[in-house]
Parts: structure tokens; C-alpha cells; sequence
């Protein structure tokens, strides 16, 4: 849906920094009060990536992913990085989630579908430092405490080579 480009700067301007306040969340380890952000039937996912060209990539089978979750398996992730015994986060990493060109692709009275790109840094003191760059696509319902709620994201990292346990948590 198209819309005049006053509203389309206003409702930017309010997904922006419903993610920064989001991003803000993650990073100061607010785990539940980011998950309150999401509805109820939210669909979280990371695909993998393939290098390979468009003619070989439709002959590659069903897409696998890293990351496949609902609000059942979110909570649970929250409350082992929670309890201390989540291996790929001790000792505690230091994490800054870095949001940049986002942009509303389309909205209605219900959904908006927005697209940017991140940057999600880490640091741990045994293994150093990892960088993780990619782009989301989200989609948000109206509502919540910061005026939206995420009912669909899906990552896209920019590499195609990603060792478990390094993949960050809720980026």
C-alpha cells in the first residue's frame, strides 16, 4: 500500500525507534521485556545462505535454517540465557546491535513490513571478538507499551558459513 509521504516519515520515524529502543533492550540483557515486544504467534527465523548462482539455487533443497522459532521456544532460549547456563554466553559477552537504512516496504491499518540492516557486534574475553552483518525483515502489528509488536522477523546474515554457538543470541 502506498501512503502520502508526511505519514510515511512519521510511521519511519516510529518503527525506527521502536527498533532502537528494541536493540536497546538486547543489548542491556532485558530479555523478557524484549520477548513482551513480540505477539503470541510470532514467527522468528534465520535461513541459511548458499553461494551459488540463481540456476543452482533452485535446484537446492527445502531451506534449512539456523534459527526456526515460535513464542514457546523464544521463552525458553530466555530463560537458559537467563540462568547462567547458556555455554555460548559465559563468560558474559558485551553486545551492541547497530540498526541502520530502515525502511517501511508497505503498511496497512494492521501489518507494517519494514526491511533494514544490522550490525551486531560482540565481544567475550575467551575467544574475542565476532561481527555478525545482515538485514531483517520484519513484520509489526500495531500495540504494545512502544507502539508496535513484532509478529514476524526473519534474518538474513551476509555470510554463508556460520559456526553454532556463535550465532547470537535474539539479534
Amino acid at each position: 500500500m502506498t501512503f502520502p509521504l508526511a505519514a510515511n516519515r512519521d510511521l519511519t520515524y516510529e518503527v525506527e525507534q521502536f527498533f532502537y529502543r528494541e536493540s536497546q533492550m538486547l543489548d542491556d540483557r532485558r530479555f523478557r521485556d524484549w520477548l513482551a515486544l513480540t505477539t503470541p504467534d510470532i514467527d522468528y527465523r534465520m535461513p541459511t545462505q548458499y553461494d551459488v548462482g540463481p540456476r543452482e539455487q533452485a535446484r537446492l533443497p527445502m531451506t534449512l535454517h539456523h534459527l526456526e522459532e515460535d513464542r514457546e521456544s523464544l521463552e525458553r532460549r530466555i530463560i537458559r540465557l537467563l540462568s547462567g547456563r547458556a555455554w555460548t554466553d559465559e563468560p558474559f559477552m558485551h553486545v551492541r546491535r547497530l540498526l541502520s537504512n530502515i525502511v517501511v516496504v508497505a503498511a496497512d491499518e494492521d501489518e507494517v513490513h519494514t526491511r533494514c540492516c544490522f550490525t551486531v557486534y560482540r565481544s567475550k574475553p575467551t575467544t574475542g571478538p565476532e561481527t555478525f552483518v545482515g538485514r531483517r525483515d520484519d513484520v509489526l502489528v500495531h500495540g504494545g507499551d512502544l507502539g508496535f509488536l513484532v509478529r514476524k522477523r526473519v534474518i538474513t546474515l551476509d555470510q554463508s558459513v556460520v559456526h553454532y554457538g556463535t550465532i547470537p543470541e535474539l539479534l
